[in-house]
């Protein structure tokens, strides 16, 4: 538990970090920081205002065996239910997304953590919400919507979903 010095930090924070996201999504901050012209710029300060936001947020915890994140907050989260309320001066649609590429950031990196070596989910050529689409209707399902850890969770469904395939010994020619 936090205590309420560390909780009116993270607060602080988190709205800093809010402020500056919202500062470089805004292409007209571009005439006012010329490095964010760049647009990958703009997108890397995002991602890094919502990694440190998330931070405190979203993987305090939640659940036994040391989860961060439940299989029904991962589902949440993809269906657009932010962690925590919007600030007042952003748009409506802003949340959402922003709930949402958390849950698809949190899939990609369980699949990037075992690929080609547990799993070989590329070996699919599956599109990227395709491939979400597929594991979170597979979550959905009862026999994981309650599972307390969403990544032991979707690890056991890379490995049985997307197998790699074992390797083809070359035969041995006798003559």
């Amino acid at each position: 538990m936090r205590s309420a010095r560390q909780r009116t930090s993270h607060n602080f924070v988190t709205h800093l970090l809010a402020t500056a996201a919202r500062f470089a999504a805004d292409r007209r901050s571009a005439q006012i920081v010329p490095a964010l012209q760049d647009t990958t710029m703009r997108q890397i300060l995002v991602l890094l205002a919502i990694a440190s936001a998330l931070g405190g947020t979203v993987f305090e915890a939640q659940a036994s065996e040391g989860a961060r994140l439940t299989v029904a907050r991962l589902l949440s989260l993809y269906d657009g239910e932010p962690v925590s309320p919007p600030l007042p001066d952003w748009p409506a649609s802003v949340p959402a997304r922003l709930a949402r590429e958390q849950a698809e950031l949190y899939i990609a990196a369980v699949i990037d953590e075992g690929e080609s070596h547990r799993w070989c989910v590329a070996a699919r050529n599956l599109p990227p919400h395709e491939r979400d689409a597929l594991l979170v209707t597979r979550l959905r399902t009862n026999a994981y919507a309650q599972q307390p850890n969403a990544a032991r969770t979707l690890a056991a469904l890379l490995s049985s979903d997307f197998p790699c395939s074992k390797p083809q010994r070359a035969k041995r020619h006798t003559p």
